[in-house]
């Protein structure tokens, strides 16, 4: 493999970690409204939302969780797909999946951010801030579509 090829592979890599940061960051959504709710700090997005102390601390964690799961998945981003591991690429496909798939449903059956996806099943477009938050909907497979080659095209070895 000549060297202009590994170093379009290696900037291929930097792209796909590049895009899961940019969805990572629409993410950010989930835990910043736990937080900003359990302790009503002005603006609230639900000005008036009566959460009990016993909630406010379920919203809390889950909103430490949610950004230690988006840490690790940074983690894995510059980490293991930066430098071509096959496992990093099936990790982000699976957060995707598994959490996209979530995402989905939700939205279709609890509240969907005014996202017109969900006008075909008759739901009628309310909320804002799909254009966001569902952006590592885009962003995620991008990166997987962009760092398959490099990844994939290879026999079981190490890039580099």
């Amino acid at each position: 493999m000549n060297s202009d090829h590994k170093y379009f592979e290696l900037w291929r890599l930097r792209a796909a970690a590049l895009l899961v940061t940019l969805g990572t960051l629409g993410l950010l959504e989930h835990p910043g409204f736990s937080i900003i709710n359990a302790f009503q700090i002005p603006p609230s997005a639900d000005r008036g939302l009566l959460i009990p102390p016993h909630a406010k601390i379920h919203f809390f964690m889950a909103a430490v969780y949610s950004l230690i799961a988006l840490v690790f998945i940074l983690f894995i981003a510059w980490t293991g797909l930066l430098h071509g591991r096959r496992s990093a690429w099936y990790a982000i496909l699976g957060v995707l999946l598994v959490g996209g798939g979530a995402e989905l449903l939700a939205g279709r059956f609890i509240y969907q951010h005014g996202s017109p996806i969900y006008a075909p099943f008759g739901i009628p477009i309310m909320g804002f801030g799909w254009q966001f938050l569902y952006l590592y909907l885009i962003a995620w497979p991008c990166a997987l579509a962009v760092s398959y080659r490099p990844i994939f095209a290879k026999s079981n070895e190490e890039p580099g």
